[in-house]
């Protein structure tokens, strides 16, 4: 299964070396408040004056105790709660997809150009290094690819400048985050994503 995984990911990266889908790594990876969390969480981020955002997964994992962990839990500002997929095996083809949807009351100019993926489950180092990982994720916008995050296998949340999203009012719009490739984990084989934030243009609140 691993040489399978890794010749999938061999294809997409050939294919995007030829120019079809461009391959991106992180411009900084964030790892506390003081090394700029509050561009993202804080009280004047891109949030005050963003759209209704929903979150769904292609699937989710729901465990025999009755826990869950839904694709909300990717985007609820806690890095302590995940997204994890719920298909067998660790998840590759598995997805995320965010809805941006606008009214003509919302902000003009509004636009998604980067965002920020704190992949794994990091409640702790244990956890982080326990669960697989997304290692290479696939971003499209409205269901058609446009890139490729090529991850490390850091905790802390890793920034990507992405091709702007425009958020014309009114409008509805997606992002999607498709597993491509992960880091094994130590122990569990559910693949977990912590949070994905983004930011953009438009005025602030």
């Amino acid at each position: 299964m691993k040489s399978k995984l890794t010749f999938l990911t061999l294809i997409l990266l050939g294919s995007a070396s030829a120019g079809t889908v461009p391959v991106a790594e992180a411009k900084r990876i964030l790892t506390s408040p003081a090394e700029g969390w509050d561009y993202f969480f804080g009280s004047c981020s891109w949030y005050c004056g963003a759209p209704t955002i929903t979150v769904s997964a292609s699937s989710f994992l729901s465990e025999r105790s009755g826990l869950k962990h839904p694709a909300s839990q990717a985007h609820d500002r806690k890095m302590g709660k995940v997204w994890s997929e719920g298909v067998k095996g660790t998840g590759i083809g598995e997805s995320l997809t965010f809805t941006f949807k606008t009214t003509m009351k919302d902000t003009t100019d509004l636009g998604v150009t980067s965002c920020a993926i704190g992949i794994g489950h990091q409640g702790s180092e244990k956890l982080f290094r326990e669960n697989a990982r997304p290692k290479v994720l696939e971003l499209s916008m409205d269901g058609k690819p446009r890139m490729l995050l090529q991850l490390k296998d850091a905790m802390g949340l890793q920034e990507f400048d992405v091709p702007k999203l425009a958020l014309e009012r009114p409008s509805e719009h997606t992002i999607g985050l498709k597993v491509v490739d992960v880091f094994p984990g130590t122990k569990f084989e559910d693949t977990c994503i912590a949070e994905v934030y983004f930011q953009g243009t438009g005025k602030m609140h």
